[in-house]
């Protein structure tokens, strides 16, 4: 009796560590499909954009949007013949731009603003902006994670935090 419940029990423990087994190849599963078809999803900028030549266009602006994956710009830009093209500026996620400081506010229709970026590579009317120049002379940043763009976001932070602790430090504030 002693061994038929020796065997129950080993048979319980096999039972688990399956179970346990398939769970853990499921799961594994199921990440690496979700993270490959989440990597897959997503195209690399130098896809779609010559991201070894630097444009700029001046236009104005029909729609803006701040989106994920991309904020999106929409202006007409004149060309040198004088005709007027629709072109559209891709930016960086409106999740990113928010936690740079971006309000969504940034850009109006009907502002004209001069986009400096990467060209479409099939010479599509599209560019993967870098920055952008305000009607009121302000440059904002937001393209598609520029290290300098990060570097001189941080700078900005920066700033603000010791403008902030020298204010504080003359109010006598913590």
């Amino acid at each position: 009796m002693r061994s038929d419940f020796r065997g129950a029990m080993s048979s319980a423990n096999m039972t688990e560590r399956n179970l346990t087994a398939i769970c853990s190849k499921a799961c594994l599963f199921t990440a690496a499909a979700i993270w490959s078809a989440h990597a897959l999803s997503h195209h690399a900028s130098a896809s779609l954009y010559d991201i070894t030549t630097i444009t700029q266009w001046e236009g104005v602006v029909t729609d803006y949007e701040m989106i994920n994956p991309h904020a999106r710009i929409h202006l007409e830009v004149t060309d040198a013949d004088g005709n007027v093209v629709q072109w559209l500026a891709e930016g960086d996620a409106a999740a990113v731009l928010l936690r740079r400081g971006w309000t969504g506010e940034e850009i109006q229709p009907g502002d004209r603003i001069n986009i400096t970026g990467h060209p479409g590579r099939d010479g599509a009317p599209i560019i993967d902006w870098r920055s952008i120049l305000l009607p009121d002379g302000r440059e904002i940043f937001g393209g598609n994670g520029v290290p300098v763009e990060r570097q001189r976001h941080l700078q900005e932070l920066e700033k603000r935090r010791r403008a902030t602790r020298e204010q504080n430090a003359a109010e006598d504030r913590p």
